[in-house]
């Protein structure tokens, strides 16, 4: 998709130049096992800058739309978030971490986020500030298996004619669970984005 075009429907498919600088939420305190605060677990797990990303992802940030909310659930037992992301102006990720107290508790809050994000997204998708001209149902993806348990989904979309592929994957590791979300032309990248997902759980278990 050209710039010009972006521009012209007034919406660009990820507004990255908005972006607000990456947030993180610090609920409590809290350390692993081995002495690391569960803000550095976080800070682990989300995309990092030499991750084999795109070169042209050089706009940092996480885009907080509504395709960003859907990341994001509330819950109590949440001990630390990190947020981040990379992209240009017609691609680009979203990443999530979040560290809750117990195992039990993370395995609910990845029930809570596998199940609500393909409705999520797709309805993100379909209305504004996005506005989409035809947005596909969310199917399973085909992607390996990460950390203790894992799901990926694609849905697909049109912008001015051009095919976008939204594919998005939720990892539990331990007392952790990662949400990274992708928007890449069609047909996508999956082995990019599994060797993103790869090297942000590598980081994790290093400091293990």
């Amino acid at each position: 998709m050209s710039t010009s075009v972006i521009r012209n429907r007034r919406t660009a498919v990820l507004a990255f130049a908005l972006l607000a600088a990456s947030a993180g939420v610090l609920a409590t305190v809290a350390h692993t096992s081995t002495g690391r605060t569960d803000r550095q677990l976080a800070r682990a797990l989300v995309v990092a800058k030499g991750d084999a990303l795109p070169s042209s992802w050089t706009i940092r940030g996480f885009h907080n739309d509504a395709r960003g909310k859907c990341m994001v659930r509330f819950q109590s037992t949440i001990t630390a978030r990190v947020r981040d992301g990379f992209g240009d102006e017609n691609s680009g990720m979203w990443s999530v971490a979040t560290v809750l107290k117990t195992r039990a508790e993370a395995n609910r809050y990845y029930d809570r986020v596998a199940a609500a994000l393909p409705a999520c997204l797709r309805v993100a998708a379909r209305h504004a500030p996005i506005d989409a001209d035809s947005v596909g149902v969310a199917r399973p993806l085909s992607f390996r298996r990460y950390g203790d348990r894992s799901a990926a989904w694609r849905l697909r979309a049109t912008y001015s004619g051009n095919r976008f592929h939204y594919d998005w994957v939720v990892v539990r590791t331990g007392r952790a669970v990662l949400v990274d979300a992708f928007v890449l032309g069609a047909p996508g990248n999956v082995a990019m984005e599994q060797e993103i997902v790869r090297r942000a759980l590598r980081r994790a278990s290093a400091g293990a």
